[in-house]
């Protein structure tokens, strides 16, 4: 089935923006060192990676191969993380655009209680990726070695093709003798492009594990997709979404995607009959019309939703859409961002007259809405007007106009924690219409100030255009870093508006603790002489390495990894101190790190030095990575190194010697907590400094440019 796109602007607008800068977010996440939990070798040039990474392991199998006398081995090792592990590479696309592409590879599985299969996704900045995991041809159970492949066309604007194995549940998969080709258009691709022409399962009979609907949505964890036999309008039964959580983090949808060649140039009406039980905030039926390179999160062509909150008895919705001539794909579905349960049922697709009005109306005004931070929102008096809170963990804050705590004016907007420990990432924000910017260049201004903001915080814009992706970088941007506690600053960014500039968001956000006060925004035109900032641009050097700028909070470094949100780190005695919140078990690696640009580095061999001390530490490490545009955030990048840390031990040195290649973009250098999280990491003296090329490398260097160790050996 091709990937579907959330439901997020209608009923769950908070999720379209689950990271206001979460692509720098992405590509900051930790080494892949703590990939190598099995007892094999590790495994040279590929990592772990997936949604659920954290449960697998991977390895070099000397004892089971096809050839060369060794295989990769993917093994679901247990833990909390549901999901899919994968195994893979990512290497830049420069060499294969504008031609289609084989990866084929010899797998074997053991005892796979869901499935595996070859993997292959081809990354484009603005535009849905051609994608293959063969899950409408999956591995599972016990199977001996086969010979199996993805084929996929690389367009011209590629970015890179990550290319692996993939396995889903309990179980054991090996890969070898791995092969990445270009090969003729007689080929036929594997694109998961499995799209129906209309809706399946529209009435809700079919039994649950049919699969024509999908639970989805940056929250969907918090949620629950059922069929009812006792609520339903008609039939035997309907399907229900309800809240899985005390306090769900954001937004859910059930939904399913169909081609559009039916209803192009057409006035098209989506009905169905919905029941709602204690739903706390408004979720109801969701439509959205999506051209043929729309990419995940994009916000469409068109799109519309109907419904409301409460507990009310079966109802019909309805939506009105034009569907554009170059519409590719419909996606219909329910969703909310509540708790309670949504019952849905008789879903009907129909044309209608051009005299039955539609439901799509812009409703985005053309200017910045209430920029002084003065005016309330006339529904509730304690919100500012014009400003909503959106993000993954959207629930787990809240936005409130404070008078007593401003900069200028009337008041300012508090936006801070709703929840004791807030898991991922909020913001408060607004979207305007960017038509009268566009071909302009425009400054914004905007005072903040900040009290306890623990982990990262940020004062972002982003340009975006008509389908960008709701959690990508858009058209351009900037954003302001914010942390810990500082009296009114502004921030100032500068920025240009394309032609295809559709909307500019704008908005400031947190993934963790304190207060960040807003106030006092100005947009304006300025002339072409002044210069643009750009986005989120790490400092040339390393920054507060000795963590003496702050007794509490170490500047200049922030929290990161698959299972950042259940480490806390803070500044004890002059060093940096990484561990696990309470008592809590974390959900993957956590690392304290930060990144710095290679631009003055490049070409020169450096030395990382640090020192660290343990506590209890069950397992760990100091690293330091080399980064290109387009390695993957949990991959070995273009090299780097690392010290093992386990155990309790006094301050002792580390240092990693490594080279820099042409094509580095960043360096990121980290310490971190695996494994069972237990135990204290201290962090001190953190040095990136340049070393004579005769001083030995003790770390490792890689190309990047093209696969590695197809053949396991």
């Amino acid at each position: 089935m091709r990937p579907l796109h959330m439901l997020t602007m209608l009923f769950g607008i908070a999720s379209l923006t689950s990271g206001a800068c979460s692509n720098e977010r992405d590509s900051e996440a930790p080494p892949d060192a703590r990939a190598q939990t099995g007892a094999q070798a590790p495994l040279a040039g590929w990592i772990l990676s997936g949604p659920a990474q954290a449960s697998y392991s991977l390895s070099l199998d000397r004892d089971v191969f096809v050839s060369g006398g060794a295989s990769g081995r993917l093994e679901h090792v247990g833990g909390t993380a549901e999901g899919a592990g994968i195994v893979m590479q990512s290497i830049p696309a420069d060499a294969y655009r504008n031609r289609r592409v084989r990866f084929s590879a010899s797998v074997r599985t053991l005892g796979v209680a869901g499935w595996a299969g070859l993997y292959m996704k081809v990354e484009r900045p603005e535009a849905r990726d051609p994608f293959d995991n063969m899950q409408d041809r999956p591995l599972g159970g016990t199977r001996e070695w086969e010979r199996h492949e993805v084929v996929l066309d690389v367009p011209e604007d590629a970015r890179s093709i990550q290319f692996g194995l993939v396995q889903d549940g309990a179980g054991i998969s090996w890969i070898d003798d791995a092969k990445l080709e270009v090969v003729g258009d007689d080929v036929p691709t594997t694109d998961l492009d499995r799209r129906p022409a209309a809706p399946v399962d529209a009435d809700l009979e079919a039994a649950p594990d049919a699969g024509a609907w999908t639970l989805t949505g940056v929250a969907k964890d918090d949620y629950r997709m059922e069929r009812s036999t006792e609520a339903k309008h008609g039939g035997r039964s309907s399907l229900v979404l309800k809240s899985a959580a005390v306090t769900p983090r954001g937004y859910a949808a059930v939904e399913q995607g169909f081609r559009a060649d039916a209803w192009r140039k057409k006035r098209v009406r989506f009905s169905a009959w919905l029941r709602g039980e204690a739903v706390d905030r408004e979720g109801g039926l969701s439509v959205m019309v999506l051209g043929p390179d729309a990419p995940p999160m994009s916000p469409g062509l068109a799109a519309a939703g109907n419904g409301r909150s409460g507990t009310f008895d079966w109802e019909r919705y309805d939506v009105v859409l034009d569907v554009p001539a170059e519409a590719d794909t419909i996606v219909v579905g329910i969703g909310m961002s509540s708790t309670g349960a949504l019952f849905f049922d008789d879903l009907a697709v129909e044309e209608v007259g051009l005299d039955v009005p539609v439901s799509n109306i812009d409703m985005r005004p053309s200017e910045i809405v209430n920029p002084s931070l003065d005016e309330v929102d006339a529904a509730e008096a304690s919100r500012p007007k014009g400003w909503f809170v959106s993000g993954g963990a959207r629930l787990h804050y809240r936005g409130v106009i404070d008078t007593k705590v401003k900069n200028e004016g009337r008041s300012s907007v508090r936006f801070e924690p709703a929840v004791e420990e807030p898991q991922g990432y909020g913001t408060l924000m607004q979207r305007f219409k960017a038509h009268d910017y566009r071909g302009k260049r425009m400054r914004l201004t905007a005072y903040t100030k900040g009290k306890g903001v623990d982990r990262r915080g940020d004062l972002w814009l982003r340009v975006q255009a008509r389908e960008s992706p709701g959690d990508g970088a858009g058209l351009g941007g900037a954003a302001c870093q914010l942390s810990g506690d500082y009296d009114w600053k502004p921030c100032v960014m500068v920025f240009d508006v394309p032609q295809r500039g559709d909307a500019i968001d704008v908005g400031v956000g947190t993934t963790g603790h304190g207060t960040i006060w807003l106030d006092g925004i100005k947009l304006e035109e300025v002339g072409l002489d002044v210069p643009v900032t750009t986005g989120k641009t790490p400092p040339r050097s390393l920054l507060n390495g000795s963590f003496d700028l702050d007794p509490e909070a170490p500047k200049g470094w922030f929290l990161s990894g698959a299972g950042y949100a259940d480490f806390v780190v803070s500044v004890d005695g002059g060093a940096a101190k990484l561990q696990a919140k309470g008592s809590a078990t974390p959900g993957g690696y956590g690392t304290v790190m930060q990144s710095v640009q290679a631009t003055d580095y490049i070409g020169k061999r450096l030395r990382m030095k640090a020192r660290v001390r343990g506590d209890g530490i069950d397992s760990g490490d100091l690293w330091v990575r080399v980064q290109s545009a387009v390695s993957p955030g949990d991959g070995p990048g273009l090299g780097g190194g690392a010290c093992a840390l386990s155990g309790d031990f006094d301050w002792q040195p580390c240092e990693v010697v490594f080279d820099v290649p042409e094509r580095a973009s960043s360096i990121q250098i980290g310490a971190g907590l695996r494994g069972s999280g237990r135990g204290t990491l201290r962090l001190d003296d953190v040095v990136l400094e340049e070393v004579d090329t005769r001083v030995d490398i003790t770390g490792v260097t890689r190309d990047g440019s093209g696969p590695e160790n197809l053949g396991f050996d």
